[in-house]
């Protein structure tokens, strides 16, 4: 890391460390106003590669929520998710298979559960099972995950756009073509009609099913667009 990098880190660091003390002398070390505080500098550590700081930090705050659990699951499964995130990227699938299980299990018996973040659970557990070549498990959580987006966001929502292209990419891996185009198109369509940025990245992924069917003339026309 460069010195300059390496010196903001340490600057975001002790400010970071700076506002939990605060909140800690103000408010008690098991406040709920410490978690983001918390999950920031996690998050920060995990970029710096400290990753047992990052870890101790995720689990405080997973303890923290838990104790607010029966009045605030979604916070709870908030951290659960954070935690199952934290050990995919260090590609331990089995420890984040079980914290994506839990916060499921949390949202799903809760009687006022948030669903865009149960989507987002269904959505996680789907990439996880992807990244195992569990394309069965994953093909059925990402189904669930856009049927709910749907019903809880705009029908032209983005996030609802990268969920078909989260399934279009499955089935094109899987040697499904044609379900694959199907859904790479209505991701493009969404992002379109908001000019969203990740509108190039479905033109890509669009025009590279095509080159590898062959369709070259297809492909080359959504290479030139999504450049554009």
């Amino acid at each position: 890391v460069a010195p300059l990098v390496r010196r903001r880190y340490s600057e975001a660091e002790e400010l970071f460390k700076k506002c939990i003390e605060i909140k800690e002398k103000a408010l008690g070390s098991n406040c709920s106003e410490l978690m983001p505080l918390l999950n920031n500098l996690a998050s920060l550590y995990n970029d710096m590669q400290k990753f047992i700081e990052a870890k101790e930090l995720y689990e405080r705050s997973l303890k923290i929520s838990e104790n607010l659990s029966k009045s605030h699951p979604d916070e709870t499964a908030r951290e659960l998710n954070n935690l199952a995130l934290f050990h995919f990227e260090q590609g331990e699938f089995a420890e984040a298979e079980v914290f994506l299980k839990r916060a499921r299990k949390l949202l799903e018996e809760s009687s006022e559960s948030n669903y865009l973040l149960l989507a987002t659970l269904y959505s996680n557990l789907a990439t996880l099972y992807q990244s195992q070549s569990k394309s069965f498990l994953a093909e059925t959580l990402f189904l669930k995950s856009i049927e709910m987006k749907e019903k809880c966001l705009p029908i032209n929502h983005p996030e609802i756009a990268t969920s078909y292209n989260n399934l279009a990419l499955l089935h094109q891996d899987k040697g499904k073509s044609f379900e694959a185009e199907i859904n790479f198109q209505k991701s493009i369509e969404i992002w379109e009609k908001s000019n969203h940025p990740d509108l190039s990245k479905g033109l890509n992924n669009l025009a590279l099913l095509f080159y590898k069917q062959g369709n070259s003339f297809e492909a080359e026309s959504l290479f030139q667009r999504s450049i554009q």
